[in-house]
């Protein structure tokens, strides 16, 4: 958590109620949005400005974030948002501009995908298949474009491969009673007569 979350948070600051998990075994999905209620949007500005020490990339949006936020700077120097502005609103908007100005098309996006704090843990191991699959492109120089119904076709076969790894580890336990170096020479011996 940035420095200036850690120091807003007490137990009647950070609402929990904002962040969602949900855990299968092994895998998860969390979200936690980058919010801090009950700060005054100067805190939760100086805040969001302490993002980068925990997530560099914002330091690319910080700029135009704080051009939005001296939009609403009021004659006492302090900031003041009307209704539906927030601190983080305003890091919405200024990810999606800032994006959008690199030339990345954003559109599909919600803002809270682009600022939120999300963890996915599918599977320890989910994307190995994918990697390989790269490695063995460039090792072998395979040129071929995987685009359109040939990506489909390599991510379909990619995860029927994937599935029947997790069933046959975790559901079946054929590989317990192996380590890793007495799994590959078991299957060395029997690839090889």
């Amino acid at each position: 958590m940035p420095l200036k979350f850690r120091h807003l948070h007490d137990p009647g600051v950070l609402d929990p109620t904002t962040n969602r998990f949900r855990f299968w075994g092994d895998h998860e999905v969390a979200v936690a949005p980058f919010v801090v209620p009950n700060a005054t949007p100067d805190d939760e500005l100086d805040g969001l400005r302490q993002l980068p020490n925990t997530f560099p990339t914002v330091t690319g949006y910080l700029p135009r974030l704080e051009e939005l936020a001296e939009q609403h700077r009021g004659d006492d120097g302090q900031l003041h948002y009307p209704d539906g502005v927030t601190g983080r609103t305003l890091l919405q908007q200024a990810t999606r501009e800032t994006l959008t100005d690199m030339g990345f098309d954003v559109d599909g996006l919600t803002d809270a995908q682009m600022t939120d704090n999300h963890g996915w843990l599918l599977f320890p191991n989910f994307f190995e298949p994918w990697f390989v699959l790269i490695a063995g492109r460039h090792e072998f120089h395979l040129e071929q474009r995987l685009s359109g119904r040939r990506f489909v076709w390599v991510c379909v076969a990619l995860g029927a491969l994937k599935l029947m790894q997790e069933f046959v580890v975790h559901y079946l336990k054929l590989l317990d009673g192996f380590t890793a170096v007495e799994a590959v020479e078991a299957i060395w011996d029997f690839v090889t007569p």
